[in-house]
């Protein structure tokens, strides 16, 4: 049985590790190419959520297993999470005040088609960031070129799905720095482009 769950605060604690180990085996998917496998880097990045009293998280579990999260906080918060995309409204002088942002929706690869996961995850999502009165929210995608070697054939955007939820994209791009998997498969420290999106919450 599939169960989703909301928590927020110092209750995403008890699932630092679940989500940490999520995050590592996601990332180095495409788009991301992320490299990275420091599990102690990710539970510190993961635990900053936990300190935040209006982080939320939505998890998805089949059975005991742990095979979704949605994450976000407030865009004005004290964090690192959002530290660099603060730097980007401070650059096109933005107000984030009533601001959220969205952090990361990971799904396991098992479980992404068929099953409707993604819009189940992101309605109590948004309804608890509704009922905090933000007034929108805010993610940031990766950007690569349509054909670059690394992105699989079956492979579909989830960009489809952010604008049927009425996201779209606020036309500023940012790089984000990360040791990137390349095409034949060793590792380079590299910028990254990422598009940053917006949905207004009425």
């Amino acid at each position: 049985m599939i169960k989703i769950s909301t928590h927020i605060g110092a209750a995403i604690t008890p699932f630092i590790d679940e989500i940490s180990n999520l995050r590592i085996h996601a990332f180095r998917e495409f788009p991301y190419l992320y490299s990275g496998d420091d599990i102690d880097y990710e539970r510190k990045y993961t635990q900053d959520y936990a300190k935040n009293e209006k982080a939320l998280l939505i998890l998805v579990e089949h059975g005991d297993k742990i095979i979704g999260a949605l994450t976000g906080l407030p865009l004005a918060a004290s964090s690192p999470i959002v530290q660099d995309v603060q730097t980007l409204f401070q650059a096109n002088k933005q107000d984030i005040n009533k601001a959220y942002y969205l952090g990361e929706l990971i799904l396991d690869k098992d479980y992404r088609y068929g099953l409707d996961l993604i819009r189940k995850m992101y309605h109590p999502y948004e309804a608890q960031i509704k009922a905090w009165c933000y007034e929108t929210i805010y993610m940031l995608t990766v950007k690569r070129e349509e054909n670059h070697p690394l992105k699989p054939k079956n492979y579909k955007s989830q960009n489809r799905l952010w604008e049927r939820a009425k996201f779209y994209k606020t036309g500023i791009t940012s790089q984000f720095h990360w040791p990137t998997i390349q095409a034949d498969l060793s590792i380079k420290e590299m910028n990254n482009d990422m598009e940053l999106w917006k949905k207004e919450l009425k």
